[in-house]
């Protein structure tokens, strides 16, 4: 993650604590419906879900820590959102909290010992392909891409996570557009063809979630 990016949600940590704004939600309403968004496209049980871009663990709690058929791998490359989300979580005997990126976590897992301790069945990653700020655009999609193929890759079932697609009236400049004929391509390319999209939720008009399946 390049520094501008820590930057900015080390500013919004310590302006807002921990709380939805402090991981950059703007809307706590909204960030919960994206939670549910995500839990209702889970349909196993029981199982290990793996979360790349944890923050603060606020809005992981109600939905992946409370329910003891569960276990919980909140995983955060940012040291104080790492520790934030391990003070907050850390007491639930089912959940582990990891300070790795993708990348980091997928080199790791190369390691018989560490895959076995932090194997999982879902990856879920919301609001990680979002915020680009000065990155290109290419650059950007290609550095995704690499991360969803790992997540993947190390899941025993498929990955859930949400973005924006390009079919918009304005674009922030700081924010990422996925162009979905190219993403669902790439994806199909890469050997996942289950794939479960809702496009357009009443959380943001231009916001997608896919659910790819192994």
């Amino acid at each position: 993650m390049n520094k501008e990016l820590q930057d900015f949600y080390k500013s919004k940590h310590l302006e807002f604590g921990q709380t939805s704004k402090g991981v950059g939600w703007d809307n706590e309403n909204v960030c919960h419906t994206r939670y549910k968004i995500v839990e209702s496209l889970i349909d196993e049980e029981p199982l290990t879900i793996a979360e790349f871009g944890c923050g603060n663990g606020i809005s992981s709690l109600e939905l992946f820590c409370y329910d003891r058929k569960r276990k919980y791998i909140g995983i955060e490359p940012m040291p104080f959102y790492f520790n934030a989300a391990k003070d907050f979580l850390g007491h639930f005997q089912q959940v582990r909290v990891l300070q790795h990126s993708i990348q980091s976590f997928y080199e790791s897992y190369q390691s018989t010992l560490f895959s076995k301790m932090y194997g999982y069945d879902y990856a879920i990653c919301i609001g990680v392909f979002c915020l680009k700020l000065e990155e290109t655009d290419d650059k950007y999609y290609e550095d995704a891409l690499k991360s969803i193929a790992q997540m993947l890759e190390m899941s025993k079932v498929g990955l859930i996570f949400n973005a924006f697609q390009d079919c918009v009236d304005r674009k922030d400049p700081e924010q990422f557009y996925f162009n979905m004929p190219r993403l669902l391509g790439d994806l199909y390319k890469l050997g996942y063809s289950k794939i479960e999209l809702i496009s357009r939720p009443n959380v943001n008009p231009y916001e997608f979630f896919i659910k790819i399946i192994k």
